[in-house]
């Protein structure tokens, strides 16, 4: 998610601009001139204050001091109940400290005010992928994927949701075409190869798993998935070199020690 920022420069010498003070008009004329740019001037101070408030509370959240931050939101949208960038914002902050209702409910608003959000839309699908509502997500995703059909972060979000609903064809589909919009995402690749593990297609796994290794090559979870699925396939060697690969990277599994042990020590594989 992308946290939106705007920054403006104040006029403050405009909030003291004198009224009424056209004395060369008529009476009338003075007085209708006088509240228009009262109401003018009232409205630009409303707004410049509200941008005031969400400025201060995005360095705030920079500096994760989220409490505050959503505080600020808050005094922004107070002044400017339709402030979708507020919601926004706040919505993310909320994530910060594990409120997923709460930021929900502030998508919800910036929703509201603005139905073309994908941003909004994702967010939302995220914080209710956090609750487990992955049925909800998914439809947000959705939503989301048809405002903006190249969203990657979209398709790669659905697609783990419905990895979470055990719809591994459907998953493996959305990482596709992840995969299509940025070839380069290593975990996009762990991911279809751990949805096609599911399915018991290991081989097709074994190369997805390879492409994230090839992406990344500090990549743990490719390197130990590579090795279940080379397990499965018959390729003890090759599931022993990953598994001593994944280990000197930081994995430590009391399954796979054993498993190792077991089956690598003294047999020629190079484990230790």
């Amino acid at each position: 998610m992308v946290l939106k920022k705007k920054f403006v420069f104040f006029n403050i010498l405009l909030t003291f601009l004198p009224l009424g003070n056209l004395v060369s008009l008529a009476n009338k004329t003075t007085l209708i001139t006088s509240s228009l740019i009262s109401i003018s001037l009232s409205a630009k101070v409303n707004a410049e204050t509200s941008i005031f408030y969400f400025d201060r509370a995005v360095k705030k959240g920079d500096k994760g001091k989220y409490f505050e931050a959503i505080y600020d939101y808050m005094r922004a949208i107070e002044i400017d109940p339709n402030y979708e960038d507020a919601y926004y914002n706040m919505a993310w902050a909320k994530t910060k400290i594990n409120d997923y209702q709460g930021s929900i409910d502030d998508y919800s608003m910036a929703i509201a005010i603005n139905q073309n959000s994908d941003q909004a839309f994702y967010g939302r699908g995220w914080s209710r992928s956090k609750l487990n509502n992955f049925y909800g997500a998914i439809s947000d995703y959705t939503k989301a994927i048809q405002i903006n059909p190249d969203y990657e972060d979209a398709y790669f979000a659905r697609g783990y949701s419905k990895g979470e609903l055990k719809n591994y064809s459907g998953s493996i589909s959305d990482y596709n075409k992840a995969l299509e919009i940025n070839p380069k995402n290593a975990t996009s690749y762990l991911n279809r190869g751990l949805m096609k593990s599911y399915l018991d297609n290991h081989f097709e796994a074994i190369s997805d798993f390879t492409k994230a290794i090839e992406t990344d090559s500090k990549k743990i979870d490719a390197y130990v998935n590579r090795g279940f699925s080379k397990v499965k396939v018959g390729d003890k060697k090759g599931a022993c070199k990953d598994y001593k690969k994944a280990k000197s990277l930081g994995f430590k599994s009391s399954i796979n020690e054993i498993w190792i042990e077991d089956n690598c020590k003294n047999k020629g594989f190079g484990l230790f």
